[in-house]
């Protein structure tokens, strides 16, 4: 899953993810992807970045955490607010893995495969 209030973004994760093999959704906002997440599926990954226009990301992954279903999905920020007191803030929500815009495709795709259950970076419907 990919969360990113950037069409740009969205849609080079979307590249990406694609030529990888790897099945995804994308939403805009938190608030999308939240709605999303009440339907009975469990992604294996969310990708997110803190500033998003709704809600703060750090808020999205402090509710995904609170609930049992989402432990096992790996959650990966991606930003372009890259400092220490992000960097902590960020782990102390339960963050997996913090990566900083701009990014390599190649780390990216290797934080997925470490941390997603299955390398895989949506297990629900097909792409939207």
């Amino acid at each position: 899953m990919i969360i990113d209030d950037s069409p740009v973004v969205r849609k080079i994760l979307e590249v990406c993810f694609s030529r990888a093999g790897l099945s995804w959704v994308s939403f805009p906002d938190g608030a999308q992807a939240l709605a999303a997440l009440k339907q009975p599926f469990v992604p294996s990954a969310i990708v997110l970045d803190i500033h998003l226009p709704d809600m703060d990301g750090l808020a999205i992954v402090r509710l995904l955490r609170s609930n049992k279903s989402f432990d096992e999905t790996a959650i990966i920020i991606l930003t372009g607010y890259d400092s220490f007191l992000s960097r902590l803030r960020a782990k102390r929500a339960g963050v997996d893995c913090f990566l900083s815009k701009p990014f390599r495709v190649t780390d990216l795709l290797a934080t997925i495969s470490r941390y997603a259950r299955k390398g895989e970076a949506y297990a629900g419907p097909t792409n939207a």
